[in-house]
């Protein structure tokens, strides 16, 4: 897959900040705001990335 449109809005939705999902995911948020871009190819990443949040609640607020 090599259609990363759907991670920011995703995070977004979860109000997770970019710095903390870079965190989470072991990357600089630079590689995390690229590859919602589209400016960097990152399979790996993408399915990584996308499944933690999938596992993460929708925040209300």
């Amino acid at each position: 897959m090599d259609d990363y449109s759907d991670l920011r809005p995703a995070r977004q939705a979860r109000n997770i900040t970019l710095t903390s999902a870079a965190q989470h995911l072991g990357v600089w948020p630079t590689v995390i705001s690229r590859l919602e871009r589209g400016l960097q190819r990152h399979d790996t990443l993408a399915t990584n990335y996308r499944h933690w949040l999938n596992t993460h609640q929708i925040d209300a607020a």
